[in-house]
């Protein structure tokens, strides 16, 4: 009878174990998927954020400046999907306002300018460092002229070929720069 209890120990620890190894297992899958499902809704707002600034060029194409450009218009002329508008703003995949015109306001862009921001406003910290620093092909680069990360505390331009602040924006800048409620601006031509 000893060696029995012996065994069904042996068994009981060796149960213990393998319920301890499968619950491990079953978070670590858990958060594979949580975190999977957050970087493509990081790329799904990186392929909205480009695909918004091209409707917003396609639609001016035949214009000489982006005058009279701002998110009223933008909902009011259906240059963007549907999807987009809620009560009069934009929210994007982030679940974020996303504004559209000039500065960090929308304001209305003037003639002769041409040049149009798109801000993403009030993103988390994490939202604002995946944005900040996605990466973008060729294609997408093209339009960009700068990113403007703005914390609250101080708005950092980054644009291309100047050394102290280059685009693309290098992770450990925007991790530098983000805060909560965090605004990034890009500015397309």
């Amino acid at each position: 009878m000893k060696k029995v209890k012996k065994n069904s120990k042996q068994f009981s620890i060796l149960d213990f174990r393998f319920l301890i190894a499968a619950v491990l297992f079953a978070i670590m899958l858990v958060l594979a998927w949580v975190f999977s499902g957050t970087d493509k809704k990081f790329v799904q707002a990186g392929e909205e954020l480009f695909a918004l600034s091209n409707k917003v060029r396609v639609y001016y194409s035949n214009r000489p400046d982006y005058w009279g450009l701002n998110t009223q218009k933008v909902l009011s002329d259906k240059i963007l999907d549907d999807s987009l508008a809620k009560d009069a703003k934009i929210i994007g995949v982030l679940g974020n306002e996303i504004i559209i015109g000039q500065g960090i306001e929308g304001n209305v862009t003037m003639p002769r300018v041409k040049s149009f921001d798109v801000v993403y406003k009030n993103l988390s910290k994490t939202q604002c460092r995946a944005l900040a620093a996605m990466k973008m092909d060729e294609k997408q680069a093209l339009g960009l002229l700068s990113v403007t990360i703005n914390n609250g505390l101080e708005a950092k331009v980054f644009a291309w070929g100047i050394d102290t602040n280059p685009l693309p924006v290098s992770y450990s800048n925007a991790k530098k720069l983000c805060n909560d409620n965090s605004d990034i601006i890009w500015k397309f031509e």
